[in-house]
């Protein structure tokens, strides 16, 4: 899913369906969906603490880049 998100927020900076993004309130129920799940399964497969917040930053970064560009 990340990947999706990633590449709906590419689409929209270069201009491409901006206008079809759902609203920047239904991204950050997205980012709060997908979280809750990647925070009750991440730890099983044994991440280093370093590893585990660095993608945390990414996922956060890619659902936030998403849901501003869907309030422009």
């Amino acid at each position: 899913m990340p990947c999706n998100v990633e590449l709906l927020y590419v689409l929209a900076r270069a201009g491409y369906g901006a206008e079809g993004l759902p609203r920047a309130e239904v991204v950050a129920e997205w980012k709060r969906a997908f979280l809750e799940v990647w925070e009750g399964a991440i730890d099983e497969l044994e991440p280093t603490s370093e590893h585990r917040r660095e993608r945390l930053a990414v996922l956060n970064r890619t659902f936030d880049q998403l849901a501003e560009v869907a309030a422009e």
